[in-house]
């Protein structure tokens, strides 16, 4: 079974080097760090182990069943560590949700302790004993490979880690002024998206006397829900303006203008609880204000409550002051 393992297993680190050479390519070198290549042994050792439930239940049943029941298994492992709240160190946890990592490396405690996970359920399931097995200890030896395998997957539940841990928040590839518009470098190149955009509606604030609508700085972030103080008023998020489908297009000014005066530090927007009326009619007034200045018509922001007409350069400023300080009047108290 071991023998027949291989291939897989050497298939499964030619890719990853391929990929890894690839991402490699383009303007900035991929940081080739120790805590990677963990994550090709965990993600190898995690091939192990679902071979191992392969021939632990061909061991146990008959052919047809052991079949059945280690595909089910291997599903409900791979799909309950995912819907299992506080599983945070999930075994199987080899790919990721696909969000953005800039500014986070892996975690190597976290991968050190899957990665032994991985390494004793493996062993555990490819020492359960077969059905030709007569001897007297098969019992013993059965109930201790039964309570390793059992003990790695509530493990777990237990263990306090993420997958990844942040080195900077901080967007450190800065340029121009009035504002400075920082962005991260392993993304700058995709700053054509909303740079000209953030100009144009800093600019025209600012020309008016319109202050609290012309920040100094613009910068992004690493995720929606970046940690406290590493946004504020007048950040973006690396997905902001990402459209898979047209990467390359250029984001709106009504689209630049709603994510900038989004209060992202603020902790009320990722409850679960929606955010009260009020906050929505100050965001909508921010909005509707801020495209006023640049000759943005109404009529092009859609989804808007026709009540809602621009302020002047003091109500603005308030609105700026009371979402930048989290005002529980606006996003409501924390629970």
């Amino acid at each position: 079974m071991l023998v027949a393992l291989l291939p897989v297993l050497a298939v499964q680190a030619l890719v990853w080097g391929v990929m890894m050479a690839w991402s490699a390519r383009g303007p900035h070198d991929f940081p080739a760090l120790p805590a990677h290549f963990l994550d090709l042994g965990v993600q190898l050792l995690a091939l192990c182990a679902l071979a191992g439930l392969g021939y632990a239940a061909g061991a146990l049943l008959g052919p047809i069943a052991a079949g059945l029941a280690a595909a089910a298994a291997a599903f409900a492992l791979l799909a309950g560590y995912v819907a299992v709240p506080g599983a945070m160190l999930r075994p199987f946890f080899v790919i990721g949700d696909g969000s953005p990592r800039l500014g986070f490396v892996p975690h190597l405690g976290f991968g050190g302790v899957q990665a032994v996970l991985l390494l004793v359920l493996a062993c555990a399931l490819f020492a359960v004993p077969g059905q030709v097995s007569r001897t007297k200890k098969a019992p013993w030896r059965a109930a201790a490979c039964g309570a390793l395998v059992i003990g790695c997957l509530v493990a777990p539940a237990w263990v306090d880690a993420g997958p990844y841990r942040m080195v900077t928040s901080n967007a450190s590839d800065c340029r121009g002024s009035s504002p400075v518009v920082c962005d991260y470098a392993e993304s700058a190149e995709r700053r054509f998206v909303y740079e000209e955009s953030v100009r144009t509606l800093v600019a025209a604030a600012r020309e008016v006397g319109y202050d609290s609508l012309a920040p100094d700085h613009v910068h992004m972030v690493v995720d929606s829900s970046p940690p406290a103080g590493d946004a504020a008023m007048f950040t973006m998020t690396t997905q902001s303006f990402f459209d898979p489908h047209a990467p390359g297009t250029v984001a709106g000014i009504i689209d630049v203008a709603g994510v900038l005066i989004t209060p992202r530090h603020c902790d009320q927007l990722y409850q679960d609880v929606w955010p009260p009326d009020a906050y929505w009619q100050a965001t909508d007034t921010l909005m509707v204000t801020w495209l006023d200045l640049v000759g943005v018509d109404r009529s092009e922001i859609g989804m808007l409550d026709e009540s809602i007409e621009p302020v002047g350069p003091h109500e603005s400023a308030e609105l700026v002051e009371a979402l930048g300080s989290c005002d529980p009047s606006l996003l409501g108290p924390l629970p």
